[in-house]
């Protein structure tokens, strides 16, 4: 897969210090972006090039004094639109809310990363209204994975645009939404690093909400240290340590969460098992005894559906054209969820956050990231092939959202160079602890 592993935080600041120029390295994203052959006019939905240039300029001077904000100081972001950004619109990945209400401050994350030095890009496409976890485009156009672009495969989403500006190397770093997966399956679409913090350590002022009980705010990068940098500036400190991987106690999902795997993911996991096994690691069978339950909490309408009608539906119901009927569609099928099925997705989801948090002994719990690789755009225009990505593809990724845990998903080698991830999941707040054990494994993993 060809994705462009130009920079990562820790050695672009490394240049930085020793006299690259912030403003220069700018530029290079700047051109990708530009550049007619490139994906720039898809994957950016708004370009913040003026301010970005002032933004780095004030960081050359910094570094010439030897004085950097942080270790984000002239790092790169861009930033999936359904953030706050003074002065700006957010889009939703919609074109008709181009001329909706100007922000009038940023979100608490860009604040954060503008406090830290950190340089916003851009807003990114994402799939128009968030509903959906293929990061399919109908109104802007749908970014494209690295992987054999000349075939079109799709990036996953919502946050397609995020993890698309990574891989094309038109930003360092970006921060994305994670309800079911939105930040894991593209970065792992992408060959990419994707972070899903434990819900509630990033402050969501400024974020569009979807799900109060599923919604958590998170990184894509090249690096599980490029995520965990990204933490510790726009997170809640963690209170975990360095542990030796060899030292816990990890489990490998069986049942469902390895079932109809395709033969490249299957035999990509079975690898990276072993060779995980092969460091040292103590490895046992886990059976996740979730799939009905999350069967039935979708036969239901879906947590993360109904609890966005609840917040949005007066947007909703204005959109009608102006938005995918197969999104748009979960919400106006939300309206008929009864206030007593709501109540028994809220009792199931508890069930499932029990099980993992108080119930399991795991300390890590690992399985792919997705079932299925990225399905080729042009199949996605068909309802039926798009639906069944959608469950296939969101089938995994969900559980650390439904289960309130932590997780991070790390690109394996694969026949043909195909994108998959591996997740490494973690108990809520066990943030410290998941970010440890997936740099230490994170070489041994890729197979480097």
């Amino acid at each position: 897969m060809s994705t462009y592993r130009h920079q990562t935080i820790e050695r672009s600041v490394k240049e930085f210090r020793n006299g690259t120029s912030v403003v220069a390295r700018l530029e290079t994203h700047i051109a990708r972006a530009d550049d007619p052959d490139g994906q720039g006019s898809i994957i950016y939905t708004q370009r913040h090039d003026k301010s970005a240039r002032n933004a780095a300029a004030a960081s050359d001077l910094r570094y010439a004094a030897q004085a950097p904000l942080s270790s984000l100081d002239g790092i790169t972001f861009s930033i999936k639109d359904m953030f706050d950004i003074l002065g700006t619109p957010m889009t939703l990945g919609l074109p008709s809310r181009r001329t909706s209400a100007i922000a009038t401050r940023d979100a608490a994350v860009i604040r954060l990363l503008r406090d830290a030095g950190a340089i916003i890009t851009g807003t990114t496409n994402m799939t128009p209204f968030v509903l959906s976890c293929l990061g399919v485009n109908i109104h802007l156009g749908t970014p494209l994975s690295p992987w054999q672009r000349d075939q079109q495969h799709i990036t996953g989403g919502s946050s397609s645009g995020a993890a698309a500006s990574v891989s094309d190397g038109m930003a360092v770093a970006a921060i994305a939404t994670d309800t079911g997966g939105s930040a894991r399956i593209p970065a792992a679409f992408c060959g990419l690093v994707g972070f899903k913090p434990s819900q509630g350590r990033v402050a969501d002022e400024g974020c569009f909400p979807i799900s109060r009980s599923l919604d958590s705010i998170g990184s894509i990068a090249q690096t599980v240290s490029c995520c965990a940098a990204i933490d510790r500036v726009i997170a809640s400190p963690l209170t975990d340590t360095e542990t030796d991987f060899r030292s816990l106690d990890i489990a490998v999902a069986d049942t469902f969460l390895v079932d109809d795997l395709d033969p490249v993911i299957a035999e990509s996991f079975q690898e990276t098992i072993r060779r995980i096994a092969a460091a040292g690691a103590t490895l046992r069978a886990v059976s996740v005894p979730l799939g009905e339950t999350m069967r039935r909490i979708g036969e239901l309408g879906g947590l993360s559906a109904v609890e966005a009608w609840q917040t949005h539906a007066e947007l909703a119901k204005t959109l009608d054209k102006h938005c995918d009927p197969r999104v748009l569609g979960r919400y106006l099928a939300a309206e008929k969820v009864s206030a007593k099925d709501y109540e028994t997705m809220l009792d199931l989801h508890r069930q499932m956050v029990r099980w993992a948090n108080e119930e399991s002994s795991w300390d890590i719990l690992i399985h792919p990231t997705c079932s299925i690789l990225p399905p080729r755009l042009a199949d996605m225009a068909v309802d039926a092939n798009y639906f069944a990505a959608n469950g296939k593809i969101y089938r995994n990724a969900v559980i650390a959202n439904l289960t309130d845990c932590c997780a991070i998903t790390i690109p394996c080698p694969a026949h043909n160079n195909a994108p998959v991830g591996l997740t490494l999941m973690a108990r809520k707040n066990q943030d410290g602890l998941l970010l440890s054990v997936a740099r230490q494994l994170e070489n041994i993993i890729r197979g480097e």
